[in-house]
């Protein structure tokens, strides 16, 4: 990882980057008036529970194995962010500035160790401050982060995967396979998408070896290196985490997904990926990519990291689309390579005023981009038509609508309160959702109503019934039905709602009550109580419907 001066040059640059991130994340965040849920909420959510568990050591420690064996996010992430946030009252601002530095300042350093190595760049001066920087002014890094995304917290292990490696994989000793399997394994736990990444990077190293092997036999050992590194991530996995591990190697992620993809995946992904990194940071990149392969101390590194990337897009916009929070199966790789160019530069303009300058211009666009991404006047004036800078626009979230969320929670406690009734939410948008009304309290003056409020099924794909509404007390219902995907994606929600709203099928089990509430996009919102056991043949036959439409779906 290069010589004590250059580990901390690099350190000292990533420290002064997370200072400037927190200022930037900081005032971001605390600027917010929005309602958390969903991805926006699942981590902060987690480490609430863990904060609240660490009084009773032992019960934390089975909480979290158990969300580990079992849950699909899981409360690993949240065991270093626990105890810190906890001092903030897990305040929403508070628990994205610890993200940022428990996560975010180690990645940062891994990634300025990276971009030094690829870039050959221990005797440049200067070096380490150019490759933090590229990092730092990366908006994909960062953005996930703003939205409540942990994801950055995997980056640091991947790029410890990187930095590890030795070429010819066939020299790879016994110790490093054991030290890889069990990096990859973590990092799957840590977050379960990473699994492309690790899929991607044991194919990486399959066609290192097929390619550095010189006859049969090195390509071999090389190949057999890497059959060592999978297997032991699948044992680590299936020892650790029996269920998820299970389900993981049984379960098809592009059908489980196939309702958020388009119809033209693979196009419609690789689009969304120019706009969110933006075509000059991807040049940036390329540039940096052709540099380290031209150096043959750094070429196995970077070929590897190149295959890695083209299998990652591959088998990944397969299976789902390329939201925010994935940007890290990517952003590493255009961080760092975007760091080896500007290391390369600064190597240039020890001798020549005009890599100076062109040094200075990267610097000042990748400064602009990120300017862009997060100030919303500066993103609003910039015409980019060419995708030349990422496309998304980050704004801090807000919604002039809180009242009547905060007055429907209220109804809905005291509805509740006395006997403990139990509240289901048919819509699924932005504005209005279960995880909404669960979690209203913590950003607002809404009471709290988490425990009564039940997971709605959202998904004809992945839940097919709406089970919890057939016990549910009350019903929340949208008029129209609200749903964040396709009607014909969601008739989970849409069926059900229409029929509550009719008075039709199951709906006949429900009265209105008198009480009005209306969004801020003017749908209106109604609460219906159940007055009676929902009749046997209604249940079968919104089953029957459901089924049926199902499996109509292309």
């Amino acid at each position: 990882m290069g010589s004590n001066p250059t580990r901390a040059a690099v350190a000292g640059a990533a420290l002064a980057g997370v200072v400037f991130l927190a200022l930037v994340v900081g005032s971001f965040v605390a600027s917010e008036q929005f309602i958390y849920y969903w991805d926006f909420s699942g981590y902060w959510i987690a480490t609430i529970r863990l904060g609240d568990l660490l009084d009773d050591p032992a019960q934390a420690l089975s909480a979290l194995v158990e969300s580990v064996r079992n849950q699909k996010y899981n409360l690993l992430p949240a065991v270093p962010l626990a105890p810190i946030s906890r001092l903030f009252d897990h305040d929403r601002t508070g628990w994205v500035l610890t993200v940022l530095i428990v996560y975010g300042l180690p990645a940062l350093v891994a990634l300025g160790f990276a971009a030094v190595r690829l870039g050959d760049g221990v005797d440049v001066r200067g070096a380490p401050a150019v490759a933090v920087s590229a990092a730092v002014l990366l908006p994909a890094l960062w953005a996930p982060l703003l939205r409540g995304s942990v994801g950055i917290g995997g980056v640091t292990l991947a790029v410890v995967v990187w930095l590890s490696c030795v070429f010819p994989l066939r020299e790879v000793t016994t110790r490093r396979v054991v030290l890889w399997g069990v990096l990859l394994a973590a990092l799957i736990l840590f977050r379960r998408w990473y699994g492309f990444w690790v899929v991607s990077w044991v194919i990486a190293l399959g066609i290192e070896a097929l390619i550095e092997g010189s006859g049969g036999r090195d390509r071999y050992r090389g190949l057999r290196v890497v059959a060592a590194v999978a297997a032991l991530v699948g044992v680590v996995l299936l020892v650790v985490a029996t269920p998820i591990a299970l389900r993981m190697l049984t379960t098809d992620p592009a059908a489980s997904r196939a309702a958020y993809r388009a119809a033209h995946f693979y196009l419609d992904g690789l689009g969304k990926v120019v706009g969110r990194f933006g075509v000059t940071t991807l040049a940036f990149a390329a540039a940096g990519l052709v540099i380290a392969l031209r150096n043959p101390a750094t070429r196995s590194l970077a070929r590897a990291l190149a295959w890695q990337t083209a299998a990652t897009l591959l088998i990944f916009l397969r299976a789902q689309p390329f939201d925010r929070h994935h940007y890290y199966l990517i952003a590493p790789q255009v961080a760092v390579f975007s760091g080896v160019l500007l290391i390369e530069l600064t190597r240039r303009a020890r001798d020549a005023t005009g890599p100076r300058v062109v040094r200075a211009g990267c610097l000042a666009i990748l400064a602009v981009g990120f300017v862009a991404a997060f100030y919303g006047p500066m993103g609003r004036r910039l015409d980019d038509p060419w995708a030349l800078f990422a496309k998304p626009r980050f704004e801090p979230q807000s919604r002039d609508d809180l009242a009547e969320i905060v007055k429907l929670s209220g109804t809905l406690d005291e509805l509740t309160r006395a006997d403990g009734g139990q509240v289901y939410v048919l819509s699924s948008y932005w504005l209005l959702n279960e995880d909404i009304l669960r979690n209203a309290h913590l950003t607002t003056d809404a009471p709290d109503i988490a425990s009564r409020v039940l997971l709605s099924a959202h998904i004809d794909r992945k839940e097919g019934f709406p089970h919890r509404l057939m016990q549910a007390d009350y019903a929340v219902v949208t008029n129209p039905p609200r749903v964040h995907l396709r009607p014909t994606e969601q008739e989970v929600i849409v069926v059900p709602a229409q029929q509550i709203l009719d008075g039709a099928g199951i709906g006949k089990a429900f009265r209105l009550l008198p009480h009005a509430f209306t969004l801020q996009d003017g749908t209106e919102v109604s609460i219906y109580e159940r007055t009676g056991p929902i009749r046997p043949l209604a249940k079968r036959a919104l089953r029957e419907r459901l089924e049926r439409d199902l499996s109509a779906a292309p």
